[in-house]
């Protein structure tokens, strides 16, 4: 098979399940080897909950060394200044001319795909890969959204149906998968490991860290 760089971009703070499972979902869906975690980088103004990139980093790394098929891909946060996907493939692409290169993305980075710097220009660099929640995970009362004129006429002109048809170019295509419903945020387990004693009602942390990274939190005392 045609090598395949996947990628998949967050604040991972901490990385959980709610990221990692379905982001490994959909590269099993694609049938694809390997995902590379890539650390976002913050802005100062911006809150991280007092975690450094430092320990942002060394949780992705630690995430990636309990399953083969991950890597840290820590290429944005050597990019100077102020920071934007786009940037970022084109740092890539320097380096992976002619490889097909596929961007992981949630349904809700998709929606606001247009308010994103640049993003004409993301097609020209990667394909985009847009984890989709399945209709049947979806509120009863919410309905399928709408999209935009503009997003309405990308998904008509780059939408293919097959994984492999990914493989044949390096970029230009958007895929729509059908991933799985995690219904966890960072910012509830973050809050969950700040009170570890609280009642029986909250998010269990183990459910949703992985033990390596569980330890990491605890040894250097972070969201205390």
């Amino acid at each position: 098979m045609v090598p395949v760089t996947c990628l998949f971009g967050g604040t991972f703070n901490p990385p959980h399940q709610g990221h990692i499972g379905a982001a490994l979902h959909t590269l099993s869906e694609l049938g694809f080897d390997r995902l590379g975690l890539m650390p976002c980088k913050i802005p100062p103004h911006k809150s991280t909950a007092g975690i450094s990139e430092h320990h942002r980093v060394e949780m992705v790394k630690r995430v990636c060394e309990v399953d083969s098929r991950l890597y840290p891909e820590l290429v944005e946060l050597s990019l100077p200044e102020p920071s934007y996907t786009v940037k970022t493939l084109q740092a890539i692409r320097q380096q992976q001319a002619d490889e097909p290169l596929c961007f992981f993305m949630g349904e809700d980075s998709w929606q606001s795909l247009t308010a994103w710097f640049e993003w004409p220009e993301l097609l020209k660099l990667a394909h985009l890969v847009v984890m989709r929640r399945p209709a049947g995970h979806r509120s009863q009362t919410a309905a399928e959204p709408v999209l935009s004129s503009e997003l309405t006429r990308l998904k008509q002109l780059h939408q293919v149906e097959s994984p492999i048809q990914l493989t044949t170019r390096p970029s230009g295509q958007i895929y729509f998968t059908q991933s799985p419903l995690f219904d966890v945020s960072s910012t509830q387990l973050r809050q969950a490991l700040a009170t570890p004693d609280n009642d029986s009602s909250a998010i269990n942390v183990d459910d949703w860290l992985s033990p390596a990274v569980i330890h990491y939190i605890r040894e250097k005392r972070l969201y205390v």
